[in-house]
């Protein structure tokens, strides 16, 4: 630096504007434009990290409502293809059930009756649970009531066909046959005599 740049730096003395800034400054003094653009920017930071705040959650809430669909959109795809598989397995169920005495030990049969095991535990794998019933209380969220017959009222006396459920969703429900609250005739004509 040249002798002229220093001098030039250096304030005159009847310069009291210099004067008076270097020590303010120096002080850490603020000066009224000084706070009203430090309140600004307070605010500012303060609407920023509010907007900031927001939008972390928006993502989350995105991001959670995005996984909930994929989950249930995965749910309603594999009840779908386990309900495509549900007609052929009672169709096996309906055959097994119609066997013959005589043919009913044959390796065939076995081989038929395997097959349906199979099934079964391919279905219990992917998740999906049999809707029972026999003995039950009749649930009409559960079962379908195709007759009634007698027996205890509002119970489950017979199976017609399995349902199936995954979770709390049914894929399809048990049709069953429900008990009237009438004594069957064997069972009325012993107790009245």
């Amino acid at each position: 630096m040249t002798n002229n740049q220093e001098q030039d730096d250096v304030p005159l003395e009847g310069d009291t504007a210099g004067e008076a800034a270097a020590p303010a400054e120096e002080a850490g003094v603020e000066t009224p434009g000084d706070v009203e653009r430090i309140a600004a920017l307070e605010a500012e930071v303060a609407q920023l990290t509010e907007q900031h705040a927001r939008a972390v959650a928006d993502l989350q809430n995105y991001r959670r409502r995005t996984e909930e669909r994929w989950r249930e959109r995965a749910r309603a795809q594999l009840a779908e293809t386990i309900a495509r598989c549900l007609p052929p397995l009672d169709d096996l169920s309906r055959a097994l059930a119609s066997v013959d005495g005589a043919l009913a030990e044959d390796q065939w049969i076995e081989g038929i009756r395997l097959v349906e095991r199979k099934f079964k535990e391919m279905l219990a794998g992917a998740g999906a649970e049999e809707i029972g019933g026999e003995g039950a209380a009749f649930d009409p969220l559960v079962h379908e009531a195709v007759s009634s017959a007698p027996g205890p009222e509002g119970q489950v006396i017979a199976l017609v066909r399995e349902g199936y459920r995954i979770e709390n969703y049914v894929l399809r429900p048990a049709q069953v046959v429900v008990g009237a609250g009438e004594a069957g005739s064997a069972e009325g004509g012993r107790a009245g005599e």
